[in-house]
């Protein structure tokens, strides 16, 4: 009689609930790294988008604004947003041609325009970030909540042409999960914080781990 080799019924039965018992397991942790990874990501792209454009203010010698960028139902560039939409379909960079600190389609120059991971329609709102951009001085309490943020030749920032700051403050959140939250601190010489444990730790009394919370 040949010896038979392989899983019997009740040894494959066995395996697959224990495979099955496996994933139900990882399957959370998973899928909450995902969704930190993809914050982090759009926290980096939000923050780089400022870079570029107080970049640009100073290689093209005008001031550059950066606002919340209003999307269209067609996805064409509607403007800067206004308050209700805020900076959750992203960020529009554009040369203020004029210097009067208002968008104006037919006079100033657009540059860029990011977007965000709520951008197009296929995007669920489950699955969107709750995104709020905020100027933060270097002392008291944050003054202006989804600015439009002015970038002049010089370096300056100006927010709302009222106030300037130190700090630029990015704050997001898993619309799924409230758990899972980034923030992101830009100072105005261009140096992007990440708020990490760490970083806090080593700012312990100074307002880099105030902001950082």
């Amino acid at each position: 009689m040949k010896k038979q080799i392989g899983f019997t019924l009740i040894e494959l039965m066995v395996t697959i609930i224990i495979m099955g018992i496996m994933a139900a397991i990882s399957l959370p942790a998973m899928n909450g790294f995902m969704e930190r990874q993809r914050i982090k990501s759009a926290l980096n792209g939000y923050a780089n988008a400022l870079t570029f454009a107080r970049n640009e203010a100073i290689r093209q010698n005008v001031p550059v604004i950066a606002c919340g960028a209003s999307i269209s139902t067609t996805g064409q560039l509607a403007g800067c947003a206004n308050n209700t939409k805020s900076w959750s379909e992203g960020v529009f960079v554009y040369a203020d041609v004029n210097r009067n600190s208002a968008y104006n389609s037919t006079v100033d120059r657009n540059i860029r325009v990011f977007n965000s991971p709520n951008a197009g329609s296929g995007v669920a709102d489950a699955n969107k970030l709750d995104i709020a951009v905020k100027l933060s001085p270097l002392t008291g309490t944050s003054a202006v909540t989804n600015p439009n943020i002015q970038f002049l030749p010089n370096s300056q920032v100006v927010i709302n042409d009222v106030a300037s700051a130190n700090y630029v403050v990015i704050d997001m959140q898993s619309k799924n999960n409230t758990q899972h939250t980034g923030r992101v601190l830009l100072g105005l010489t261009g140096k992007i914080i990440s708020c990490s444990q760490q970083v806090k730790s080593n700012n312990t009394g100074n307002k880099i781990a105030e902001l950082c919370g």
